[in-house]
């Protein structure tokens, strides 16, 4: 199983629809069938464009293909969970998804200067009360979390009556989170990487919410992942990549 990993949010690069509808059906060409998207991407109407095209053609079945989608942590509360779900799956025109997260801990909000700042008024754990009926009602065949901590996932688990089947975490040669790893493991949740390569993208995103960049580092032109793709002829990406693959996650 191959897996396609939209991390690419349209409203923070300059990656147009077009763009991304050319790649995925490329990466469904290749055998790609794990899509992953998110309400903050504003992207799900493209996946949904293509996927209704390959399933009306016959050259999909629904079942062949596992989508995840995420609940957008800027409009995450408790009372909004089915209306959020409800449109994304109006905009991926599906019935269903394989796998809703919730796309992190807290609710994101902008204070009177524009600022960034995380609401202490919607707790995560009222939020997943909600989740959890969604997987009741079926529109949601799994459910899972992204970027919690060890400390958040113990509060969860401890309340929860449907435990968290993953964990979506920036996992990758230079952020290994082997502890977090571990205690996922550990509990049955099972991990996924974004960001494999790295955060190349991260200053785009800092700059769309008003932060200061910083210096990041390229795995692709990192010395000892160079040496190692030219001694076992691979590409520094493939190298990247398959470390992540021997730890057990999903790139």
């Amino acid at each position: 199983l191959k897996w396609l990993l939209w991390i690419i949010s349209s409203r923070l690069s300059s990656v147009t629809d077009n763009t991304l509808e050319v790649a995925l059906n490329e990466a469904l060409k290749a055998g790609y069938r794990h899509i992953d998207t998110a309400a903050i991407y504003q992207n799900e109407e493209v996946v949904g464009k293509v996927l209704k095209n390959w399933f009306d053609s016959g050259k999909l079945n629904r079942k062949d293909v596992f989508v995840t989608t995420k609940l957008d942590p800027t409009t995450m509360d408790p009372a909004t969970v089915e209306e959020c779900l409800q449109e994304s799956l109006k905009k991926l025109q599906l019935d269903y998804v394989d796998l809703y997260l919730v796309h992190f801990p807290i609710t994101i909000a902008k204070d009177e200067n524009g600022e960034n700042y995380g609401r202490t008024d919607i707790d995560y754990l009222d939020v997943w009360k909600k989740v959890e009926e969604q997987y009741d009602a079926g529109r949601a065949k799994s459910i899972g979390i992204s970027n919690f901590s060890i400390k958040k996932i113990e509060r969860l688990l401890k309340n929860c009556r449907v435990k968290p089947a993953n964990n979506q975490v920036e996992t990758h040669v230079y952020m290994q989170q082997k502890e977090l790893f571990d205690f996922c493991t550990k509990k049955g949740i099972t991990v996924v990487a974004y960001s494999p390569l790295g955060c190349r993208g991260y200053n785009l995103f800092l700059e769309g919410i008003g932060q200061q960049t910083k210096e990041v580092r390229d795995i692709v032109t990192d010395e000892t992942i160079l040496a190692l793709a030219k001694k076992h002829s691979k590409t520094a990406a493939q190298i990247a990549l398959r470390f992540l693959v021997q730890l057990g996650m999903a790139p």
